[in-house]
C-alpha cells in the first residue's frame, strides 16, 4: 500500500471581529478561536501587541518576554466539537486607546 501524505494549510493572516468587554471605564480585547493554536499560539506561551499604526487595531506576536499569555479554555457544555480553545486578553489602556477609537464597542 502507498504512503499517504496530508498537507494542513496553514494561512499566512486571520482576522476576526472583536467586541470589546467593558467594565466601567476599563476596555479588554478577548481574542478567542481554535485557529490559535493552528497558527503556533500554544497555552503558555508569552505573546506581545504591536499596534499597527494610529486607529488600525493591532497584531499579535509571539515574545519570549511578551507581557501577556496565551491560555486555554473549556466548555463543558454544548460544545462538543471543540472543548478546548485558546485564549488571548489585551487590556493595556495605551494600547486600545492607540489601536482603536474612542466610540469603538
Amino acid at each position: 500500500m502507498a504512503a499517504i501524505s496530508q498537507m494542513v494549510h496553514q494561512p499566512n493572516v486571520i482576522t476576526k471581529n472583536l467586541a470589546f468587554n467593558c467594565v466601567g471605564d476599563s476596555k479588554k480585547v478577548r481574542l478567542s478561536s481554535n485557529f490559535l493554536q493552528v497558527m503556533g499560539f500554544k497555552p503558555g506561551q508569552r505573546v506581545k501587541a504591536i499596534p499597527d499604526g494610529s486607529m488600525k487595531g493591532f497584531s499579535v506576536i509571539h515574545a519570549e518576554d511578551g507581557p501577556q499569555q496565551v491560555y486555554s479554555r473549556s466548555y463543558r457544555r454544548g460544545r462538543s466539537n471543540s472543548p478546548l480553545e485558546a485564549v488571548m486578553e489585551f487590556g493595556g489602556k495605551a494600547l486600545i486607546q492607540g489601536a482603536f477609537p474612542a466610540y469603538t464597542q
